[in-house]
């Protein structure tokens, strides 16, 4: 029995009875599962410009645990119980490939794959997320058989978009929503880690020009739509958040 794991450094896998590639070429349905601040809405992301890719923007991407009746999907989950029934409803059919985020060690994971039933799938951790960062792309690429241009397109897309996950919004990173609120208290990542909160040195408005500007939305068959979403997005949410708006729209403690 083959670990995936000696194809796709640098990310972790479980044991597979066959080639991971395959069974992510092949998959009509993906399930991208990890608790919050693991990298999962990184990964997420990243699955789902991947698959737009793959078959020309005909994927359904969406959080929580039902599918839709689109052919392609990739679903977003928290928990492993909340997706339990889509993993029974695609066993059968073999088109699913898992994909999981975690900040501990890979065989966690790993029992939980195994505890629903399943034997393999791919996990990323968050230690390899924030050391290796957009250089992981290149090991989701050759998983997917990715073009050269393929890949270059998911590059630049998730260049920007990751700046606007963790400088804006109200899921942000929990130091940015403390500088924007001239908060006294300690910052969760030291200057020093490699997770440092390094939103002030950007012009937030010229990353959302660039993000809109790149290929993958350019070439979405609902750009005008991605791109009324995302264009000001920053400042307005931000505004908000200095007026006092906390983690997923809360009020700040």
């Amino acid at each position: 029995m083959e670990s995936v794991g000696d194809n796709l450094s640098p990310l972790a896998s479980v044991n597979s009875t066959v080639q991971y590639n395959e069974v992510a070429r092949q998959a009509k349905k993906i399930l991208q599962i990890g608790v919050p601040r693991t990298g999962s809405t990184w990964q997420y992301q990243l699955l789902c410009v991947i698959m737009q890719l793959v078959h020309d923007y005909d994927v359904d991407c969406h959080g929580g645990a039902d599918s839709s009746e689109a052919t392609y999907q990739v679903l977003k989950s928290h928990s492993f119980r909340t997706v339990t029934g889509e993993i029974g409803k695609a066993k059968a059919k073999e088109d699913l490939a898992m994909f999981l985020t975690t900040n501990m060690e890979p065989h966690i994971q790993d029992k939980q794959l195994k505890r629903v039933g399943y034997s393999w799938g791919v996990i990323q951790t968050y230690d390899t997320l924030v050391k290796e960062g957009l250089a992981v792309i290149q090991t989701y690429s050759k998983l997917f058989g990715l073009t050269e241009h393929q890949t270059k397109m998911v590059y630049q897309y998730m260049k920007y978009w990751q700046i606007t996950r963790r400088c804006c919004g109200n899921q942000q990173g929990q130091d940015n929503f403390k500088r924007l609120q001239n908060s006294t208290a300690p910052l969760a990542h030291k200057f020093i880690e490699y997770d440092y909160s390094d939103c002030a040195i950007y012009n937030l408005g010229e990353v959302e020009t660039l993000l809109v500007s790149t290929e993958v939305i350019k070439n979405d068959p609902s750009a005008k739509e991605v791109i009324s979403q995302i264009s000001g997005s920053c400042k307005r949410t931000n505004d908000l958040v200095r007026g006092g708006m906390g983690f997923n729209g809360k009020v700040a403690a």
